[in-house]
């Protein structure tokens, strides 16, 4: 059975809920929409009849334009709503579908939140992707000039202000407290910070940052939760985390060896790119293997060492690249898999 079921010579490219409540920041309601669009062009340059339908059944149909705007309606029969398309014409139909017979129920389609948590929220520094999981309800900033010398004497204290930054992008209030993660012997006034926001609105925090011990090198870290996921940002104080590390080919794939002299665990998003044959099932018929793992979180402990065992099929003469991280930073390695690598 199709969900779209459709007849003559023009191609569906979109299928999709009405409206565009994740370009405006809106929360997505979970009920079944009844408005449904359909996005379709007519590809052999010849006037066609076309007819959308749906399998449920409709109730009406109208024309809109690329913004979903009315400008004219559909014939609705039976089968499904009829319009004629010119040549070459993208054209754009609501249709008002009938709920089915049946009760689907609730189901998970995906994870719901990233499997690396905390979430860095400036992504886009780590060239991850659009947005994360949930599109960002909430953003976070940690702004501020912090110094590393004695500038205010104060009972052995060295005290900047730093800036908690937090938008509230919803279309509903949100409420909590932005918590902090800090290096030892240092500490924030207040510990935490409660906070309040009204529907689109921001708000800027003052933050006291005391250092009390010798240690000035380290990040001040500030995360909030939302809807089961904690996001955070990072504000580096003196020399930045510069991870030292090697990739190389194993017998069964490849290792990645981190090492660190930050006096922090410091987080790393990692991740595998690889040709495509071998990606197994998502390409079918051109996949030569599968690796088991494309993405880990890795925490490379103060001071220490980790290591990441990536699993790849040895046999396949292949290339593999690394990617790492971290605290707005994103650093890239090579290798070669297969026979040949393996007698150097």
């Amino acid at each position: 059975m199709s969900f779209l079921p459709t007849e003559g010579d023009a191609i569906a490219t979109a299928l999709k809920p009405a409206g565009f409540p994740l370009a405006a920041h809106e929360p997505v309601e979970s009920d079944r929409p009844s408005r449904i669009i359909v996005r379709m062009y007519e590809p052999t340059g010849f006037q066609q009849r076309v007819r959308a339908g749906w399998f449920a059944g409709l109730e009406a149909a109208e024309r809109t334009n690329l913004l979903e705007e009315p400008v004219g309606a559909a014939q609705v029969r039976k089968e499904g709503a009829q319009f004629t398309l010119s040549p070459f014409r993208i054209e754009t139909i609501a249709l008002k579908v009938k709920a089915p017979d049946v009760d689907l129920g609730p189901e998970e389609l995906g994870r719901r939140v990233e499997p690396g948590q905390p979430v860095y929220f400036a992504h886009w520094q780590h060239n991850m992707h659009a947005e994360p999981l949930g599109a960002s309800p909430i953003g976070l900033s940690l702004r501020g000039e912090v110094r590393t010398d004695t500038h205010v004497p104060q009972g052995g204290y060295t005290i900047n202000t730093v800036h908690v930054g937090l938008v509230n992008n919803l279309t509903t209030p949100v409420a909590g407290k932005v918590r902090f993660v800090l290096p030892e012997g240092w500490r924030t006034v207040p510990a935490e910070v409660p906070y309040r926001l009204e529907p689109r609105s921001s708000a800027s925090y003052p933050v006291m940052l005391a250092f009390e011990s010798p240690l000035r090198r380290g990040a001040v870290k500030a995360q909030v939760e939302y809807d089961g996921q904690v996001y955070e940002a990072v504000l580096e104080v003196g020399e930045p985390a510069r991870l030292s590390w090697e990739l190389r080919p194993t017998r069964r794939g490849a290792v990645v060896t981190m090492m660190s002299d930050y006096p922090q665990d410091v987080n790393v998003d990692a991740f595998v790119i690889a040709p495509h044959e071998l990606w197994g099932d998502l390409v079918e018929g051109a996949a030569l293997a599968e690796m088991p793992s494309r993405y880990e979180r890795l925490v490379v402990p103060a001071g220490g060492k980790a290591r990441w065992h990536i699993e790849a099929p040895h046999e396949v003469d292949a290339w593999l690249t690394v990617k790492l991280a971290y605290h707005g930073r994103v650093e890239y390695r090579q290798v070669r898999l297969g026979p040949a690598a393996q007698k150097k």
